[in-house]
């Protein structure tokens, strides 16, 4: 199955300059955890709720005085509606998110695509659930926590 056939259209967007409130706005707005950051027409980045937190809590100031580009992941992996739903997963898997911004060969932005809409999709067929369980388990895996030792 195609990307396209279970993509949402039209999402939410925002621009590096926007602030973390205006993002946070439209993750109310569109029911979404992740917003595509778009310059110039083309997918720059993304920033999720998660990343909204740990940047308000890193700077101690209001969502209103923090730019997107603060908290943004920069060089998203991102999908292409003609995409097959198992490309997705991969993409996810590898890089531990559960939504990919999907793009045109503009890179311009056309669509989401999330873990829970592959899901819908695959009720149906036993691979395709199979493969996603296996991304959810690695997605949702503890990170290894490294500690440093600070020299005083």
């Amino acid at each position: 199955m195609k990307i396209s056939k279970i993509m949402t259209r039209s999402p939410g967007s925002c621009s590096p300059g926007d602030t973390l409130a205006a993002a946070a706005e439209t993750m109310r707005r569109f029911d979404c955890g992740m917003v595509p950051v778009v310059e110039e027409d083309k997918v720059v980045g993304t920033v999720t709720d998660r990343d909204i937190v740990l940047a308000a809590q890193r700077r101690g100031a209001a969502l209103s005085a923090i730019p997107v580009s603060d908290a943004a992941s920069e060089d998203p992996a991102v999908c292409s509606p003609s995409d097959k739903l198992e490309k997705a997963i991969s993409k996810m898997k590898k890089r531990r998110v559960r939504r990919l911004p999907v793009v045109d060969r503009d890179r311009a932005l056309v669509g989401v695509i999330s873990i829970a809409d592959i899901a819908a999709a695959a009720k149906k067929n036993k691979k395709l659930r199979k493969k996603l369980l296996s991304a959810l388990r690695e997605i949702s895996a503890p990170s290894p926590i490294v500690l440093t030792e600070i020299a005083g």
